[in-house]
């Protein structure tokens, strides 16, 4: 068995002209997507004004006020355009998608800020996220709403505390706090931090394609050493279990190798998603460097099942890093390897997403991000798929030895 694990290493080093080879082939297709994405993303990721209706409700001053302030806010130049509309028309025209969302006033709204009767303000959003446009717009709109009713919320509290107990003069002090707190409320844009809907999610686009990038090596890391796997004599390993050698000692040998040649990757992939996210902020659920090295480690070993089982499937090698490539890159795709899943179909996101090159590229914008607390979950995925492609390989090589012995 000693003798045979050498035979097998050499075999394995035999295959390196062809592996460099690969890694540069790799390479070359990263900067290819690279070129590809950086071609459409501008032109998908334009953020044009979106169309909002707006309904304020009554004819006196106040309700003239908030009328143009609303049209005029300043958090919203450039994303929306206000449309003045009754209500009945706000809401035929979101049935019709004609609108993003519609804003419906009712007289003496900001009276009842001011009172505490609170008359309520009606938010009507589209609701579709079935294109990246509408995804965006829903998430904009949300943000919007939920800082204009937190901002209200706090001086409005503190008016009604002071009117109960103030004794003396309560509705002049009363006025004085409502004036001053209602221009707190108006000026709300200065009070805020600026947060970017992004398509590419809480990462900026360089941590995004960086994680795409190390993902898209480590995925066809050994490509080129498919060979490996491809038997030199058609009854060699039937000789060698006549010799005490058995069939799965042998298929579980190379195996073992084969996921030795990934894991030379992961201290430098370690490395650089590590100094890739020096001087982020760390988060608090942020996990122990040990627990994210296992992750990793279990990685190497899935996506190195992944590419011995089809070099297994297929009956040659060529066909093999056919397979490889087919199923590695539907997998990088669609879990956002080139274009953001917001502009996918949202099925194939949901489904690449489980797969090994979707586990490995959402742990590296984790890892770089600074932002763990996932690698339990990668760990578990990992294993499942590990034993999916061991198990595999394993019936694969079974079944052809055990047509060999019928013959």
């Amino acid at each position: 068995m000693g003798q045979y694990i050498k035979i097998e290493i050499k075999r394995l080093f035999h295959t390196l002209p062809g592996f460099f080879l690969a890694v540069s082939g790799v390479l070359l297709l990263g900067v290819f997507f690279l070129l590809l994405a950086g071609h459409f993303l501008p032109e998908v990721l334009e953020v044009k004004p979106f169309r909002v209706g707006f309904c304020a409700e009554g004819g006196d001053m106040m309700s003239e006020y908030v009328r143009e302030y609303v049209q005029q806010m300043e958090s919203t130049e450039g994303l929306i355009e206000f449309c003045e509309m009754q209500s009945r028309e706000i809401e035929a025209a979101l049935r019709e998608g004609e609108l993003a969302a519609g804003i419906m006033i009712p007289e003496r709204t900001a009276e009842s800020i001011m009172d505490g009767t609170n008359i309520p303000i009606r938010v009507l959003l589209s609701g579709g996220t079935d294109t990246p446009e509408r995804y965006l717009q829903s998430e904009l709109l949300l943000v919007l709403t939920e800082c204009g009713a937190a901002l209200i919320d706090v001086p409005q509290a503190e008016t009604l505390l002071l009117y109960e107990l103030q004794a003396e003069n309560p509705e002049e002090l009363g006025t004085v706090l409502d004036l001053f707190h209602m221009g707190l409320v108006l000026e709300r844009e200065n009070w805020f931090e600026k947060e970017t809907v992004s398509a590419f999610g809480s990462i900026d686009t360089e941590t995004y394609y960086m994680a795409a990038g190390m993902t898209l090596l480590f995925l066809f890391w050994g490509l080129g050493s498919g060979s490996f796997f491809r038997e030199q004599e058609k009854n060699l390993p039937l000789l060698l279990e006549r010799q005490g050698i058995p069939l799965f000692f042998q298929q579980e040998v190379r195996q073992v190798l084969f996921i030795g040649l990934y894991l030379i990757p992961v201290p430098i992939l370690y490395l650089a998603a590590n100094a890739g996210g020096a001087g982020m902020a760390v988060s608090p659920a942020a996990a122990d460097p040990g627990k994210t090295a296992v992750a990793l480690v279990l990685c190497g070993a899935m996506l190195a099942m992944q590419c011995g089982f089809f070099f297994q499937l297929a009956p040659t090698t060529g066909s093999g890093i056919f397979l490889n490539g087919i199923w590695g890159l539907i997998g990088f795709f669609g879990a956002g390897g080139v274009l953001p899943t917001v502009f996918l179909p949202r099925n194939l996101a949901g489904v690449c997403s489980a797969f090994p090159a979707g586990i490995c590229m959402e742990f590296f914008r984790q890892i770089i991000s600074e932002k763990r607390g996932a690698e339990v979950q990668v760990i578990k995925c990992s294993i499942l798929w590990c034993l999916f492609f061991g198990a595999g390989g394993q019936l694969l090589f079974y079944g052809r030895q055990w047509s060999k012995k019928r013959k």
